[in-house]
């Protein structure tokens, strides 16, 4: 990494109406820098633009990420110097999306989701415990030919790869 560079990122999303709103936190690390923060759509097109560490982006009439039909835009952030030059750029998938519980639903941009799915390990019978993309795509492609919509993690962290993959093709976690 950079001296100066991108740390940590905090991304919470919610809906109004039909735009999304993309809150951000920006944590840097090395020392001080300007930070500029995009939100591009899935074709890179600039949807809503940004500055500083912290702050919200709005979205208008966004697309959202739907169990089995995932619509991710990416977050880029680009950090620069007190002379304009160019210390870091932080990319990070992001789906608009809410998900609240209620006594009597889980619910997936307000609307009531059903779980049909999977436990799930990350461990594969012929390499063992560990990431293996291979196994994950084919799982994945197992579980939406079989009408799958989610799986359950087990008693440890997943890969951060593992997790994208499930953004990506719309599975909830």
């Amino acid at each position: 990494t950079p001296r100066i560079h991108v740390s940590d990122v905090t991304v919470e999303a919610d809906i109004r109406g039909t735009d999304g709103l993309v809150d951000y936190t920006v944590e840097v690390a090395g020392g001080a820098a300007a930070a500029a923060v995009r939100l591009l759509d899935a074709a890179g097109t600039e949807v809503a633009a940004a500055a500083g560490t912290q702050g919200r982006l709005a979205v208008a009439n966004a697309r959202l990420w739907q169990p089995g039909n995932a619509y991710l835009y990416t977050l880029e952030i680009t950090l620069a110097g007190p002379g304009g030059e160019r210390l870091d750029v932080y990319r990070l998938p992001v789906g608009i999306r809410t998900v609240r519980v209620t006594d009597k639903a889980f619910l997936i941009n307000g609307k009531p989701f059903y779980f049909r799915g999977f436990g799930k390990h990350e461990d594969s019978d012929l390499r063992g415990k560990g990431l293996d993309h291979a196994v994950n795509v084919k799982d994945f492609n197992l579980m939406a030919w079989m009408g799958a919509n989610s799986f359950r993690t087990s008693h440890y962290p997943y890969s951060e790869e593992l997790m994208d993959l499930a953004d990506r093709q719309g599975l909830v976690v």
